[in-house]
């Protein structure tokens, strides 16, 4: 095709969308801006909800940032269920259970990775 004939066709799409009804005139119903800002202050809280004490950032002992990165890699989105495993995992103590399992397990056959994460930090300690 040459450049002639396509600007005469884009020019026709031009005329199409130049047509707007009354009924789509007013799209301030339509805008997401309140709802976006809702969630991303939901998330904020969220974030914020979970709570880490002082020693869990003791590089030393502990491996917080590289739990929290496993547990998104791993799908966990939850935040309930994110401090469960936090709590469980003494916040990410190096050496501990959490770290065996997250390396161990075969996750493509794990439905609720969150859940099982819980339950078997959980009977692990009993």
């Amino acid at each position: 095709m040459q450049k002639e004939e396509l600007n005469a066709e884009n020019a026709d799409i031009f005329e199409t969308q130049e047509e707007v009804s009354q009924e789509n005139a007013d799209i301030s119903r339509q805008t997401k801006l309140k709802e976006t800002k809702l969630n991303s202050e939901e998330e904020e809280i969220n974030d914020a909800s979970i709570e880490i004490p002082g020693y869990a950032y003791n590089l030393a002992t502990h491996n917080i940032a590289g739990l929290m990165e496993s547990l998104d890699n791993h799908k966990v989105t939850d935040p309930k269920e994110k401090q469960t495993i936090l709590r469980l995992s003494d916040y990410g103590r190096k050496g501990t259970q959490v770290w065996k399992l997250l390396s161990n397990t075969a996750w493509s056959k794990i439905g609720a990775p969150g859940k099982y994460i819980i339950a078997a930090l959980a009977s692990g300690r009993k």
